[in-house]
């Protein structure tokens, strides 16, 4: 992943649903994983990883907000699939948090590369779906 200061439009293009605030946060929501990988790996204080992980909590949940309110806006037809993937994640991510503040350590690299190849495969896989249905409706 590219430097936090990187302009937004310079993300691989692969992972562009064509509207900007979703590509904006599909973008930062990487960077902030990247950031707690690199926390992770270079075994920063508690403290700076715990800061980084409610970043990349506050994030998500805000990311998946947007999304789910303009899906049920236009009836998106597979909108309570696609929530059930976000609310799975979520709580991948607050059981992550959970044993992270309780000191359980083990395999967190381990689980912010699922997290990392997780969320791109949601975007690269399940995002792009509704594309063609939000172009239907002028949202770009």
């Amino acid at each position: 992943m590219r430097d936090a200061g990187t302009q937004y439009l310079n993300l691989d293009t692969r992972y562009s649903v064509g509207i900007r605030s979703f590509d904006e946060q599909h973008y930062h929501i990487l960077v902030v994983i990247d950031k707690l990988f690199d926390a992770i790996d270079n075994k920063k204080e508690q403290i700076v990883i715990s800061s980084i992980l409610e970043d990349f909590i506050t994030q998500i949940k805000n990311h998946f907000i947007c999304e789910e309110n303009l899906m049920s806006s236009i009836d998106y037809p597979a909108f309570s699939v696609h929530k059930i993937m976000h609310d799975t994640f979520i709580r991948k991510i607050l059981l992550y948090r959970r044993d992270h503040l309780e000191g359980n350590i083990s395999f967190a690299s381990e689980r912010v590369a699922f997290f990392r190849r997780w969320f791109k495969n949601h975007i690269l896989e399940t995002d792009k779906l509704y594309i063609s249905f939000f172009n239907d409706h002028n949202i770009n």
